[in-house]
């Protein structure tokens, strides 16, 4: 049976001034006990001396990887949970799966037992399929989706709504996306500026800068900025799945304008429809991932490292060679005679003779974010392609934020698109070491795992189609990508359109909209000075309103436009240092090597 997470519903306005980080919410068990357990980020501390698994996942076989895929790719079809019953569609896609297989590597290729164990799970993935929603998992787990959960009408309102911002604002283009990618709402302006961005303090019943916050125990601080954080706002979450905003604005959206009156609503919606998505995802991050779709066999007792972990059966009939001593002259011949006989007769992985119900132990922990107030960071942006710049060429890998934001898992809507061809956004993870079958067994860890000595411990997670009316969620210990596309017609221009929305860890707080006034500078000149409601403002002679800006500026924290770019130019070379720096020998978990002893 499975449990439920209750997040709790109440929540402290201020931040914990140790920290400035508030877990204010906790993570409750069956005894009613709560453990004040954050959901796993991507920025754990990890001893790079040291190869045991803390974050990462288990690695998974290549061949039940493509498994995941072509798994995947039937999912990908329209109504796949009626066609899946038809005994003449199976027959065909089997043989279309088989016929295509023999081109594939043997190592790598799919055995008749592997295709026909897919067949059977995907009566697992139908059971998990919610009708009503169209919720479903995607290409793996931790991943779900659905084509219908946003009505025609909330997607109309918010076209409407992005259509007047992009008529009545100055066009604010991506910084180095070369003109191609259009920012309506961008949490990297106007962020939390540590030092000058004022929050309420509750005790003093002030408004004051904020501090910079420590590292929490569990991470050594070095993907924590000292200068910056992006500014989430509160979302209250009722009984029946709706949202409200709980703060009285959301950063970037200026309320006081038509288009801001008509976008806000529409995130909020928004917001409540991402929660029946994020809360699989959360749930899952909670739970153990799903048994391997492969069989699995005993470990040399020997190598007592590997009685930890599910070990795949070696590809070697014959486990060691009958190495000679390494000084005597026969060493390389009897090396590569051995390794011949042992390539042509391969023992390779094979999937479990039936499907046995695994998936369902995927839900088996349960979050329920409703009742609850949640923190969530909003973006809106638009890729737009011209004749003139007819192609996009793809996203890097990256993950969302700093560990200051605590983002858990990201929604995305693509509302909108035309006139470009297909794209898809890919997810990799890190993964614990492969557990190796004999001494420096490099061949066999490549050709199970797809993972050479020295490389990175990383392995694909597979890619999910990005098309009109899809929303998706993901957690955010999955690195992400977007892949190239390019205008369909290139005489005729093109875009793609989506909100993106950051759930913040619902186990802690962060400074949000509640705590954070506005720090834009334009929306107290417009209503202490020149709004139409504001007769004394419009009586002040220019120098009395030059003063009371310049108070603004410095003793508010307001900045004017000018000021936040150059912030955002900062901001976001902080973040591009932090990325790249993330595949880096300082950053372990997505950077830990494959090495195996050969002594």
């Amino acid at each position: 049976m499975a449990r439920t997470t209750f997040i709790a519903k109440q929540r402290p306005i201020q931040p914990r001034p140790d920290d400035g980080v508030a877990r204010s919410c906790g993570y409750a068990q069956d005894n009613g006990q709560h453990e004040w357990e954050a959901f796993p980020h991507p920025f754990l501390k990890i001893d790079v001396n040291d190869n045991e698994r803390t974050l990462s996942d288990l690695p998974r076989a290549v061949v039940e990887l493509r498994m995941c895929a072509m798994s995947n790719e039937i999912r990908e079809k329209e109504r796949w949970w009626e066609k899946m019953q038809d005994p003449d569609i199976l027959a065909k896609w089997t043989k279309e799966v088989e016929e295509q297989e023999l081109s594939v590597d043997l190592t790598q290729r799919l055995s008749p037992q592997m295709i026909n164990y897919v067949f059977q799970e995907l009566e697992g993935y139908a059971a998990l399929r919610d009708p009503r929603t169209g919720i479903q998992p995607a290409c793996f787990e931790r991943v779900w989706r659905s084509d219908t959960l946003v009505s025609p009408e909330l997607r109309g309102r918010l076209l409407a709504a992005v259509a007047l911002l992009e008529s009545t604002s100055t066009p604010d283009w991506h910084p180095g996306s070369d003109g191609k990618v259009l920012d309506l709402v961008h949490p990297s302006l106007y962020p939390l500026v540590y030092g000058k961005t004022c929050s309420w303090d509750v005790d003093k019943q002030d408004l004051r800068p904020l501090d910079p916050p420590r590292p929490m125990e569990e991470s050594d601080g070095s993907h924590l900025s000292q200068e910056f954080c992006w500014l989430p706002s509160d979302f209250s979450i009722a009984e029946d799945g709706t949202a409200r905003l709980a703060s009285s604005y959301i950063n970037n959206v200026d309320p006081s304008t038509q288009a801001g009156k008509m976008l806000v609503p529409a995130i909020v919606s928004l917001v409540g429809i991402a929660v029946p998505l994020w809360e699989p995802v959360l749930g899952e991050l909670r739970s153990p991932l799903s048994p391997m779709r492969l069989q699995q066999l005993g470990t040399d007792e020997n190598y007592w490292e590997a009685k930890r972990y599910a070990a795949i059966q070696c590809i070697w009939k014959d486990k060691e060679p009958p190495y000679p001593e390494p000084e005597e002259e026969e060493y390389v011949d009897r090396d590569d005679e051995w390794f011949g006989q042992q390539v042509d007769q391969m023992d390779l992985p094979e999937a479990l003779e039936a499907y046995d119900g695994a998936l369902q132990s995927i839900v088996k922990e349960k979050v329920n974010l409703k009742g609850s107030t949640i923190q969530v960071i909003v973006k809106l942006a638009n890729i737009v392609l011209t004749p003139e710049k007819p192609n996009y060429g793809g996203g890097t890998w990256h993950v969302e934020g700093m560990e200051n934001e605590h983002i858990v898992s990201t929604f995305i809507y693509y509302y909108d698109e035309h006139n470009v061809t297909p794209s898809t956004l890919s997810f990799r993870t890190a993964t614990n070491a492969p557990t190796p079958h004999c001494q420096d067994d490099t061949y066999c860890m490549e050709r199970v795992y797809g993972i050479e000595r020295g490389q990175s411990r990383v392995q694909p997670r597979g890619s999910v189609t990005t098309c009109q009316h899809r929303s998706l969620a993901f957690p955010n210990i999955y690195q992400h990508c977007v892949s190239p596309f390019k205008l369909a017609d290139p005489s005729r221009p093109g875009h793609r359109k989506i909100v993106a929305l950051f759930l913040v860890d619902p186990t802690l707080r962060i400074p949000s909209a509640t705590d954070v006034p506005p720090q834009q500078m334009y929306m107290y000149e417009d209503v202490l000075l020149r709004g139409v409601d504001s007769e004394f403002g419009k009586a002040l002679p220019a120098e009395l309103r030059d003063i009371v800006a310049e108070k603004l500026r410095v003793d508010a924290a307001k900045m004017s436009r000018e000021e936040a770019e150059d912030v955002r130019e900062r901001f976001m070379a902080e973040r591009t240092k932090a990325a790249n720096g993330f595949e880096g020998a300082g950053t372990p978990l997505f950077a830990m090597q494959f090495n195996m002893c050969e002594h």
